[in-house]
């Protein structure tokens, strides 16, 4: 295994975690490495550090631009990179030592175009894991994915591929013609079923390689902010993609998550930023033309109700809600 590995770090304002993942990165166990560098216009010292390891190993190549955005940063990165595959690390995440040898090993073992391993959640106080000890023999289970097979795989379940591309090696000429659309949020629901689309096969190990960082102060970690709305747009653009290309299962599936979302956004909306009228209309208006404008003979005879109720009155459907699950939990306390 020869093949030159261009591994991608966005980076912003990260500079108490950069060190533990660029260390994460340089002690792979697989070496012939690109390692890429992307300072996204950070105000602390994360600049800096990127110069300082960039100075200490050849294979490390640094961008310095304007903040613009993870999908400018992922873009730009992809024009340098030169290796036959593409990785991504965030800069306040690190990896298991054997990460890219083990994705690298599964791509050519099973003829796969991607390869995708498990990952662990990690608290923002938890100390820098080494896991020093080998995993070969801890690939207890691994699946090979065909094309439609990966894409239903997007939302969770067993070998679950999910969108974010940090727990993937992917073949670079996947990326041909295909890019990060810029001034978008949730970059990664936008292209995540374009780069499937392009694979004949997709390879999953249940190892745990990547581990992810939980920060109370990331997008992730907020309770709720209107930069979540983008996952909405993403998921039409995936329910317009899968139509076009005949992924009715992928349709289905994603047309019921855009519904549970646009739900769960007016609710959220309604409670964080109740004076924000238009974009509660917005919010629902988008689910009542999505909802009615395509078959819904997936969803259950409840499930449909409680959709009708929210196009009539979303508090309606609230209130029957709570009503619903108070009389229950009042029930269960009788008998019990």
């Amino acid at each position: 295994m020869d093949e030159l590995i261009s591994v991608i770090v966005p980076i912003y304002k990260t500079e108490k975690y950069l060190r533990k993942c660029v260390e994460s990165i340089l002690n792979q166990t697989y070496q012939n490495l690109e390692i890429i560098l992307v300072n996204d216009g950070s105000p602390d010292n994360s600049g800096l550090i990127c110069d300082e390891y960039a100075k200490k190993d050849k294979r490390i190549k640094v961008i310095h631009q304007k903040n613009s955005g993870i999908s400018v940063v992922m873009n730009n990165a992809l024009d340098l990179a030169t290796g036959e595959m593409i990785a991504t690390v965030d800069s306040d995440d690190y990896i298991h030592e054997q990460f890219l040898e083990i994705l690298l090993k599964n791509l050519k073992e099973y003829d796969a175009d991607i390869s995708v391993c498990n990952f662990t959640f990690v608290n923002d106080n938890e100390k820098y894991k080494t896991n020093r000890h080998r995993i070969d023999k801890e690939q207890k289970e691994i699946a090979v994915l065909n094309r439609k097979e990966a894409l239903g795989k997007l939302y969770g379940g067993s070998f679950a591929i999910h969108s974010f591309a940090w727990n993937k090696l992917y073949k670079k000429c996947l990326f041909e013609n295909i890019r990060y659309l810029e001034g978008k949020m949730y970059e990664d629901i936008f292209i995540a079923h374009r780069l499937l689309d392009k694979a004949s096969k997709v390879v999953v190990t249940e190892c745990p390689l990547y581990y992810y960082l939980i920060r109370h102060d990331s997008i992730t970690g907020e309770t709720f902010n209107f930069s979540r709305l983008y996952i909405l747009e993403a998921l039409e653009d995936r329910m317009t993609f899968s139509k076009d290309r005949g992924y009715n299962e992928l349709f289905d599936q994603t047309h019921k998550v855009f519904l549970e979302f646009a739900i769960a956004f007016y609710y959220m909306t309604e409670e964080f930023y109740p004076e924000e009228k238009e974009r509660l209309v917005e919010i629902k208006n988008k689910f009542v033309k999505t909802y009615k404008k395509h078959n819904n003979e997936e969803l259950s005879k409840t499930t449909k109700i409680r959709y009708d109720l929210f196009c009539i009155n979303p508090l309606l459907q609230k209130w029957i809600i709570n009503l619903h699950v108070f009389m229950k939990s009042k029930i269960l306390r009788n008998i019990t």
